[in-house]
C-alpha cells in the first residue's frame, strides 16, 4: 500500500531527545474503524492493545538474538513489545444473508504477537511474530453483533458466509530511517522518515515502502502513530515529553501484495475469494498530541482499491490511538 503521512508539529516544553532515555513501560491502545469515515464498509473494525517493556527488562537471550539472528543495529536500545488484537471485515451491505459477490468477505482475525524493537536514534528496526486464528473462532461475529446491538444499528446478517477456521501466522520486519531529510524554516522543523518492510505468512504476505513527513516545532523522537497489520507505519515506542507538544502528519505507503487471506480466502479449503490487486496505495493524514506521559493520535486513511470489481475507488477509515508511559 502507499501511505502518505504529513506531520505538522508544535510544542510547548522540550521532549525527551535521546534514544535510551525510554526507561518506562508503554501501554498502547489502538482502535481502527470505518465509522470514523461515516460509513460501514470493508475493513470495519480493528482493536489492538500492546505493552512495551523498558530496556532494562530486556532478557539477555532476546537481546543477543536481535544482534546475531535479526542483525539489528548493535548500537540500538532494545525493547520487547507484546500485543493482543482483533480485526473484522464485512461487505458493504450487512443486511443480506446470502453471499455477496464482488464485495469484501466476512472474516475475522484474532491474534497475539511478540516483537523486538531496536532504536539506534538514526535507525529503527522491529521484528514481530503474530499467531492467531481466522474464522468463527476469531469471535468477530459475536463482537460486531454485540457492538451493533449496543448502538442500536443494523444487525449483521451474513456471518454464515465467513471464512472457515484457519490458524494464522505472520512474521513481520520493518526498518525506519529517522530524519533522512531535515530542514528548518521560520522556526518550524520538517523531516522525512522513510520505512520499508515485509509481512510473511498465510494471513498476509507483502512488501511495503513508504515515508512519513513531519513539520513542527521541537519534533518529538517518535516514529508516528501505531497502525495495525498489514500497515507498517508507526511504532509502539513512545518517549514522554516534558511539557505539551502536538504535530500533524502525512504518511505515503505502497504495498505489493502476494497474499491477503481476507481477499484470497482460506488457504487450505475451497471457498469464496476475490481477485485482488497486486499493488495497493495508502494516504494517511492525522494529528498527534503529547502531554507528559500520555499521547493521543488520530489518523485518517485513504486506501486505493484492493480487488478488481470493487465499487469504491477509495476506502476510508480512521485510527484512534492512546498511549501512556508508566
Amino acid at each position: 500500500m502507499m501511505n502518505p503521512t504529513l506531520v505538522l508539529s508544535a510544542s510547548e516544553g522540550n521532549s525527551t531527545s535521546e534514544p535510551g532515555m525510554f526507561d518506562k513501560g508503554v501501554l498502547n491502545l489502538s482502535l481502527e474503524n470505518d465509522l470514523f469515515a461515516g460509513r460501514d464498509l470493508g475493513y470495519t473494525n480493528g482493536v489492538r492493545i500492546a505493552y512495551t517493556l523498558p530496556e532494562d527488562k530486556m532478557p539477555k537471550l532476546v537481546k543477543n538474538s536481535a544482534n546475531h539472528i535479526l542483525q539489528f543495529n548493535k548500537e540500538g536500545k532494545r525493547y520487547i513489545t507484546a500485543a493482543l488484537g482483533q480485526q473484522i471485515y464485512t461487505p458493504s451491505d450487512i443486511s443480506k444473508t446470502e453471499f455477496i459477490k464482488n464485495d469484501y468477505l466476512y472474516a475475522g482475525w484474532l491474534y497475539g504477537s511478540l516483537g523486538v524493537i531496536s532504536d539506534a536514534g538514526s535507525t529503527y528496526d522491529s521484528s514481530t511474530i503474530s499467531l492467531g486464528v481466522v474464522g468463527p473462532s476469531s469471535q468477530a461475529e459475536q463482537t460486531q453483533t454485540f457492538v451493533h446491538k449496543v448502538k442500536g444499528v443494523q444487525k449483521p446478517m451474513g456471518w454464515d458466509n465467513q471464512l472457515k477456521d484457519e490458524p494464522g501466522a505472520i512474521f513481520s520486519y520493518e526498518r525506519k530511517w529517522r530524519e533522512a531529510y531535515r530542514r528548518e524554516f521560520f522556526g518550524w522543523d520538517f523531516d522525512s522518515i522513510p520505512h520499508a518492510g515485509f509481512n510473511l505468512g498465510n494471513v498476509h504476505t507483502d512488501a511495503t515502502i513508504g515515508t512519513t513527513l513531519r513539520l513542527g516545532r521541537h519534533l518529538p523522537l517518535d516514529y508516528g502513530p501505531t497502525r495495525l497489520q498489514p500497515s507498517m507505519a508507526g511504532s509502539d515506542l513512545f518517549i514522554p515529553a516534558k511539557g505539551f507538544n502536538y504535530y500533524f502528519f502525512t504518511i505515503l505507503e505502497m504495498r505489493a501484495v502476494g497474499r491477503n487471506i481476507f481477499l484470497d480466502g482460506n488457504t487450505f479449503q475451497n471457498g469464496p475469494h476475490l481477485d485482488k490487486r497486486t499493488f495497493v496505495k495508502d494516504a494517511q493524514v492525522g494529528v498527534s498530541l503529547t502531554y507528559k506521559d500520555s499521547k493521543i493520535s488520530y489518523t485518517h486513511i485513504f486506501q486505493s482499491r484492493e480487488f478488481k470489481g470493487q465499487d469504491d475507488s477509495v476506502t476510508e477509515y480512521g485510527v484512534l490511538t492512546f498511549s501512556h508511559s508508566f
